[in-house]
């Protein structure tokens, strides 16, 4: 693993298994499977027809991140962690060592920029910083993009590269609650000013259900116009 930023770390996965993994899409999702914290080693779970279950019974712990970089080739996968206390996916990392096993699974759905995309308003906490930054990248010159960020700091520019038509604000926050706040008070802010304005946003679910209401409740923006994504929720 690296340090990315004093809330984001870096960690590679490899193995013969991801050279047959589909190359995911733009803010593509992957699941990873990682060893329980009372479990000595990884048990892969079976399908129930509904969820994946240990022999247990039990579920097993996994969490769903955007791929950062992969490369088939080599079946080389890059995924970057956000810290935060008591967080199973950031203990894990942080105590991870090379040769340490996790399972992965996906790629799932990603994201292709709709026909006519003139202009465009991304809204993410620490968590969707990976997805906008691929969103950012696959967007033409032409398009005017607007990106709100609740993060603790700037995320590094090898995640969130700087480009003329991008106006990057930053709502610095220190808690996961105060991120969802500061996410909804920034869509409150946006007005249907263009038919053609298309709205992305990911992060803590609640704070996205909060999202999805204003839009399409309180704006009317049609849903074809919105992607709203819950990358995961408060408390778990």
């Amino acid at each position: 693993s690296r340090t990315l930023a004093p809330w984001l770390t870096l960690v590679t996965l490899s193995g013969t298994p991801l050279t047959t993994m589909d190359t995911p899409g733009v803010a593509a999702s992957v699941r990873l499977l990682i060893p329980g914290p009372d479990d000595d080693d990884l048990v892969i779970p079976s399908w129930s027809g509904n969820e994946f279950l240990l022999p247990s019974g039990e579920r097993p712990l996994i969490r769903t991140f955007t791929p950062l970089r992969f490369d088939a080739g080599s079946g080389t996968l890059e995924l970057a962690v956000v810290v935060h206390p008591s967080g199973s996916a950031s203990d894990w990392v942080s105590s991870a060592h090379p040769g340490d096993r996790a399972a992965v699974s996906g790629p799932g759905r990603g994201w292709d920029p709709p026909p006519g995309l003139r202009q465009i308003t991304l809204l993410g906490d620490a968590s969707a910083v990976p997805a906008i930054g691929q969103v950012v990248a696959a967007l033409g010159a032409d398009v005017d993009c607007e990106v709100h960020l609740a993060v603790p700091s700037r995320p590094p520019e090898s995640i969130l590269a700087p480009a003329s038509n991008v106006s990057l604000r930053l709502h610095e926050t220190g808690s996961s609650t105060a991120s969802g706040q500061a996410l909804v008070s920034a869509a409150d802010g946006i007005i249907e000013s263009r038919d053609d304005c298309h709205v992305w946003a990911a992060g803590e679910a609640a704070a996205m259900q909060a999202i999805r209401k204003h839009l399409h409740g309180t704006l009317g923006i049609p849903r074809d116009r919105t992607t709203i994504r819950g990358y995961w929720k408060a408390g778990r």
